[in-house]
């Protein structure tokens, strides 16, 4: 964080006794930031402490916790980690009024101003913003490392208008929970659902200070919407990521892993209780898809969920997402491009099938990748048949098949019947693994696992979805 983002906060960088940094975190709790993780006890005497106000008061912290966390990399890209020592007082610091932190030994005093116009993180609303007829909600509240939860006595908090200045909504916090087991705050729910007017917002709160800016507006999620789908397209395999097409600096001409590796079935496959399929177990080629992560690996259960969460956005709202909105190679073909980037994915998830109609659920380099994929020097391996895998592929090919429909009727039949395929499949074998039983991964394989206790979920998914394509009784009397 730079000098002028510390400006802007309740936060100042320090030089003093080996403190970084200090943040105001509410009118009665202040952060200090320490140089690393090295005897962070010792280095500094919290006890020692004392808060000299205006008036010449001292007071002594009446909580102090710390925690350590990272704060950046240097530059051979190893993490820096930081210790925090949070500080509680009994009484607060008033408002745009100079205090000092008297440090221990001989170390000179820091100035300390809680400044209730400056954002703090003890307020976090949307980053992303509110669309104006939806529900609006932020919250309060913040952690203290060993210390626990960070009281927040207020409840009032106000809405104001950025441009104006004038306050737009009032309303009273409702607490959630007094130690949230996720995040270890006092937790507090701040509802402005009532606010529609479009504009840029601030919440201020009374003893924390204000939150972030943020924008109410009908297109709030247009961003977020290309954003997302945009990282879709930068993740694709086997395809060159052109310059006209990518977003600065993240051409990828090369392309995805080199055809020649994309796979290789592993050996452990023609023991496993589903076998190798109808294909046999020798190479094969996988292509089209994206990458799930950091890694090069590609999971038919991470990605089958895609195409539940893109339908229920077409189902609801299917004028909002059109040809040529995300630039990607396909636009222009007059199909909007949200399905063009799921056909893309489509064409993975069908060279993960076989014949019979069973899937295998993964395809992933036997250890982590650590370079671009066109370097990859290494066959990626093709892992067993799984129900949860084939399962989750018919849910997801019958739902591509039903969006597919109005704008390529034969692609779409020939994906449904991939789908029907894999619920044959279901239907025809055991299921495995066994229901409360997990998959493990052969003990030369380091890719991710996503172990699942249960297909039931899946294979209800499946049959509900096959019976949305296809209005057949045998899906229904399935579910």
């Amino acid at each position: 964080m730079d000098a002028d983002q510390l400006r802007a906060m309740q936060a100042s960088l320090v030089d003093a006794a080996g403190v970084r940094a200090i943040e105001v975190r509410s009118h009665r709790a202040l952060t200090l930031l320490l140089p690393g993780p090295e005897d962070a006890d010792a280095a500094l005497d919290a006890d020692a402490i004392r808060l000299l106000g205006p008036d010449g008061s001292r007071q002594r912290p009446s909580r102090t916790g710390m925690d350590r966390q990272v704060i950046g990399f240097d530059a051979r890209r190893r993490v820096i980690v930081g210790t925090r020592l949070h500080l509680l007082f009994d009484t607060p610091l008033a408002p745009n009024a100079r205090h000092r932190l008297l440090l221990p030994g001989d170390a000179p005093s820091v100035p300390v101003t809680y400044q209730p116009d400056r954002a703090t993180g003890s307020i976090q609303a949307s980053q992303v913003g509110y669309v104006p007829a939806a529900r609006k909600l932020a919250f309060a509240g913040n952690w203290l490392g060993s210390a626990g939860p960070m009281p927040v006595a207020g409840r009032d908090f106000e809405v104001v208008d950025t441009n104006t200045g004038r306050v737009a909504f009032n309303g009273v916090a409702e607490t959630v929970d007094d130690h949230d087991i996720w995040s270890g705050n006092q937790l507090l729910m701040l509802d402005f659902s009532g606010l529609r007017k479009p504009g840029r917002y601030q919440i201020r709160m009374p003893g924390l200070g204000v939150s972030d800016g943020f924008v109410i507006a009908p297109d709030v999620y247009t961003p977020l919407y290309r954003g997302v789908f945009r990282l879709f397209f930068h993740s694709r395999n086997g395809t060159p990521i052109a310059a006209r097409h990518a977003d600065p600096g993240h051409a990828r001409p090369q392309g995805g892993v080199p055809a020649a590796l994309d796979g290789v079935m592993h050996p452990g496959v023609a023991d496993s209780p589903l076998g190798c399929g109808s294909n046999g177990c020798g190479p094969r080629r996988v292509s089209g898809g994206w990458f799930d992560a950091g890694d090069y690996g590609q999971y038919v259960p991470n990605a089958a969920p895609i195409w539940f969460n893109v339908g229920v956005a077409l189902d609801l709202a299917p004028s909002r997402f059109r040809d040529r909105d995300l630039d990607i190679p396909e636009s222009g073909n007059g199909i909007p491009d949200v399905l063009d980037e799921l056909d893309w994915g489509m064409r993975w998830l069908l060279s993960m099938q076989d014949a019979d109609g069973g899937v295998h659920f993964r395809i992933a380099s036997r250890r982590w990748d650590d370079s671009l994929p066109h370097r990859v020097t290494e066959p990626r391996l093709i892992s067993e048949r799984t129900t949860h895998a084939t399962a989750a592929f018919a849910a997801a090919a019958a739902i591509h098949a039903r969006l597919l429909q109005p704008h390529d009727a034969a692609r779409a039949r020939r994906v449904l019947a991939a789908a029907e395929n894999a619920w044959d499949f279901i239907e025809r074998n055991p299921q495995w693994p066994e229901e409360g039983q997990r998959y493990r991964n052969p003990q030369d394989m380091r890719a991710g696992e996503y172990a699942d206790a249960s297909a039931t979920d899946n294979r209800l998914w499946a049959a509900a979805e096959l019976f949305r394509a296809t209005g057949e009784a045998r899906y229904r009397q399935a579910y």
